[in-house]
């Protein structure tokens, strides 16, 4: 079963959670940025018991650290882990903790809201269970749609749930009436994206998925090679699990005020807003550091520190 769900990537993910997990089931989410702690959160906010599985800023989940936490949960129900850490750049490789979530009775959930249209993304190869991803990343379309797919293990869970979905507009025992040919109200779908979306898969189709992952990683790897000394990720960290977009940030350590003040004056010129930043470099770097060479206070008085802390 597979479609866009109306809303964002973090739709997608609330989608995937609120209808697989039932409250008390055990869960386990590998948290290596911001968005795998976003899913803790919905997981949490589902009734989950959580165990997480951590790694650095800028690592990846290991397969040996799945392997340990899967030996603590007694009746693990679902595995959950983010493909590509949008906060960082960071390409976990998915194949393996799969296969380990599998022998171990559990569903496998996968967050390619970064990955897709980047970099190769096998759901049935991998045998992934329940993906959710976006529009706006690799897939070059405006934001509003969360493309998600179920599989037929995944579609079981949710028949045989002892309670309701936790969301109303997220349940997928209605939405899918919708999408089927009984074509049941349920919403009303943003149509103008679900064309944007096709007119970005059909890009995507003219160009060729290897050639399009190719090009990804052709940028990537220039953008790397340009900024190797500065990045505080070791050598081998980069080589190994960056992922292949030119788009891919690191957590600097440092960078110089006077270069920032230039660079946020421009972006002021051209009414552009500079990002708060995510997780612990939040705040680090924003219009206040800009106007007064100091960190941002998180006061949040103007209106680019407003729109950055949203």
């Amino acid at each position: 079963m597979t479609f866009p769900v109306s809303g964002t990537g973090s739709a997608g993910m609330e989608f995937c959670l609120v209808n697989l997990i039932e409250p008390g089931d055990e869960v386990i989410i590998g948290v290596n940025g911001v968005f795998g702690t976003r899913m803790v959160e919905v997981a949490e906010r589902c009734g989950a018991k959580v165990m997480k599985v951590e790694a650095g800023w800028g690592r990846i989940i290991e397969p040996q650290q799945l392997a340990d936490a899967l030996k603590k949960v007694a009746r693990p129900k679902l595995v959950a882990i983010v493909h590509a850490e949008t906060s960082t750049g960071a390409l976990t490789p998915a194949e393996d903790l799969s296969d380990l979530a599998h022998k171990a009775g559990a569903l496998f959930l996968l967050d390619t809201v970064t990955s897709l249209g980047g970099c190769p993304v096998k759901i049935d190869d991998w045998q992934v269970d329940a993906v959710y991803s976006g529009t706006q990343k690799c897939l070059s379309c405006p934001p509003g749609l969360a493309p998600v797919t179920f599989s037929p293990a995944a579609q079981e869970i949710l028949r045989t749930r002892k309670s309701k979905v936790q969301s109303w507009y997220l349940d997928l025992t209605m939405i899918e009436k919708y999408w089927s040919e009984e074509r049941i109200y349920h919403h009303t779908a943003p149509i103008s994206m679900n064309y944007a979306l096709r007119e970005a898969l059909t890009i995507v189709s003219d160009e060729g998925l290897e050639a399009r992952w190719h090009r990804h990683e052709l940028n990537h790897r220039a953008l790397v090679a340009g900024r190797r000394k500065r990045l505080s990720a070791s050598r081998d960290i980069l080589e190994r699990v960056e992922t292949w977009r030119s788009s891919a940030k690191k957590p600097r350590r440092s960078s110089p005020i006077s270069q920032h003040r230039r660079s946020a004056s421009r972006a002021r010129a051209a009414t552009a807003h500079w990002s708060g930043g995510c997780g612990a470099a939040a705040r680090r770097w924003c219009c206040c550091t800009a106007a007064t060479g100091r960190g941002c206070t998180g006061s949040a008085t103007s209106r680019s520190c407003r729109a950055a802390s949203r």
